[in-house]
């Protein structure tokens, strides 16, 4: 609860930061408060983060995604301390360091990327065989059924809009043409 109330703290300070930066025209120690709040932000943030991870059981988020959230959250952390490092001698340099940390993590991810990456598979094979593209095996399918907290049976079930699902209406035999 206490990493809560310092991340919200921590979150407070950026109008200030930001409304500290514009007055100043960029001035190097306003750009680099600015990334130190970012800093501060994320710290509080990752500590949250990993209080909550390590409660829910590891089925719940597998050690790969665990591994992604610790390596993509310490990597932005370390480039906000660059950048608040950067910003008072190049205030312009840090805070695109800034902006770059937070297009990444605004940017989201492709579609099926989330399944893909919680099945342990690559996303364009997720996405073949979503598309009838690929055939899955067993083993894929079992993984893709623990990704979705389903099982392999109600994966197998055709959808009623699909073309697999049999509608009664029966299509007339190909026309046979002799030669």
């Amino acid at each position: 609860m206490w990493f809560n109330f310092a991340h919200l703290f921590s979150v407070s300070l950026l109008p200030l930061s930001t409304a500290w930066m514009a007055v100043s025209e960029l001035a190097p120690q306003p750009v680099a408060f600015y990334a130190a709040v970012f800093f501060l932000v994320n710290l509080t943030y990752i500590f949250l983060i990993w209080e909550l991870i390590d409660r829910t059981p590891v089925d719940d988020v597998s050690p790969r995604v665990r591994r992604i959230m610790r390596f993509r959250s310490i990597a932005t952390l370390c480039l906000f301390g660059v950048a608040a490092v950067v910003a008072l001698k190049y205030p312009l340099v840090g805070l695109g360091i800034c902006c770059c940390c937070l297009i990444v993590y605004l940017k989201p991810d492709p579609p099926g990327a989330g399944l893909a990456l919680e099945a342990g598979l690559d996303r364009t094979y997720v996405s073949q065989v979503e598309r009838g593209k690929r055939n899955a095996t067993v083993v894929v399918l079992a993984r893709i059924a623990k990704a979705l907290k389903a099982t392999r049976d109600r994966l197998l079930v055709p959808h009623r809009k699909s073309k697999a699902w049999p509608t009664g209406k029966r299509s007339p035999p190909p026309e046979v043409q002799m030669t």
